[in-house]
């Protein structure tokens, strides 16, 4: 067996699951799941996103009362009850997600887990203001008169800078140099 990183940004997964022995609930098959399937998949090629974003049919994910559903992975973005019309919405909401049009302050490491330095002037002045606050902390609450209050500033600029990275950084996970 051979385990790797998925080639794929995104993964989109449409449920098609139909019941036929239910007639109360009978799955998003039953509510147009595979012609979702197929105008989601159309909607992918059409905007050159082959190789990138695959689209596949699911099975059941346990929430047929609201289907059909469509799941964004590993983003974990769910949509439910969806029609053709929310075809465009999912792919505006695919686009913000695509590295390319998502505009990073703070790259994913290379090695290891968490993020690099800053690759945009936006990153480098998040950077610069968090060693000025961790300075004027020090500065003002010096640590042998105030351990604890000190400890509480540096811990909460912390918590912001790792926010911020979050949201502006790349996808952080274990990496080996690929």
């Amino acid at each position: 067996m051979k385990q790797q990183m998925t080639p794929y940004v995104c993964h989109i997964f449409v449920c098609t699951n139909v019941r036929e022995n239910n007639p109360e609930n009978p799955g998003c098959g039953s509510k147009g799941g595979g012609e979702l399937k197929d105008l989601l998949k159309k909607a992918v090629n059409e905007r050159g996103w082959k190789g990138k974003v695959r689209v596949s049919t699911s099975s059941c994910m346990g929430l047929c009362g609201t289907g059909p559903n469509v799941v964004l992975y590993p983003q974990g973005i769910h949509f439910s009850a969806v029609t053709e019309n929310d075809v465009p919405l999912i792919m505006d909401a695919l686009h913000k997600l695509l590295p390319e049009n998502r505009k990073i302050w703070f790259p994913a490491k290379t090695f290891g887990w968490g993020w690099g330095p800053p690759c945009s002037w936006q990153g480098w002045v998040v950077l610069l203001i968090y060693i000025a606050l961790l300075a004027s902390a020090s500065w003002l609450m010096p640590l042998n008169e105030s351990p604890a209050l000190y400890t509480a500033c540096v811990t909460g600029l912390t918590i912001v800078l790792i926010i911020i990275c979050i949201w502006k950084g790349g996808r952080p996970r274990w990496r080996w140099g690929k």
